[in-house]
């Protein structure tokens, strides 16, 4: 299983610092990457470092960031509100743990820790729908630019889910996303035998 990657944000410095350091501090799961992120880049490292955790203050995540998080995801990915004031409950419903800014070093480190990944979630990982569109573009021998193309999305999308793809599978060469394709139903094999 593979270390826990964690992303603070807030909208204030001196609060992602602070929470950067205490979810340090804290050990929450042995070899867990800490890292800061700025609230507007958040989607973006998301998809990059393969992030199992963001935690953020509640004015950084608002529903539309909680749904680009999520949508950025590779996987199953755990948000967790630090909560400054009263909220109501359906807005706190957006998120899948709560702190008080209140909360003891202890506590904060506990709800974080509930949230990590455990061996059995690691290996549920599937592929996206996006992520099998991009294999069926592989197995029809299409490049990258082809595939993002034909997806209407950037070649570093592609490109980015190639290697998520590697990482979930893996798979590392294009004949065996061809054998995984197949066996896994996305194509056919009679649309594959003539370029094999």
């Amino acid at each position: 299983m593979k270390p826990p990657v964690i992303v603070v944000i807030s909208s204030s410095s001196v609060v992602a610092a602070g929470l950067t350091a205490l979810v340090r501090s804290q050990a929450i799961a042995p070899g867990a990457t800490v890292v800061e992120a700025v609230p507007a880049n958040i989607a973006s490292e998301v998809a990059e470092r393969h992030v199992d955790i963001v935690v953020g203050d509640q004015w950084s995540l608002d529903a539309a960031t909680v749904t680009a998080v999520r949508d950025a995801a590779d996987g199953p990915v755990a948000v967790v509100a630090l909560i400054w004031s009263a909220m109501p409950e359906q807005s706190t419903a957006l998120y899948d743990a709560t702190l008080s800014i209140c909360d003891s070093p202890a506590k904060i480190a506990d709800t974080i820790a509930k949230c990590c990944p455990g061996p059995d979630e690691e290996a549920r990982k599937e592929l996206s729908p996006r992520e099998k569109d991009v294999i069926i573009g592989v197995v029809k021998g299409l490049s990258n630019k082809e595939i993002a193309d034909s997806l209407n999305v950037s070649t570093h999308t592609v490109m980015t889910h190639r290697r998520n793809i590697a990482s979930k599978l893996q798979i590392h060469s294009p004949a065996g996303l061809t054998i995984y394709a197949i066996v896994s139903h996305l194509v056919n094999l009679d649309e594959v035998k003539d370029m094999i």
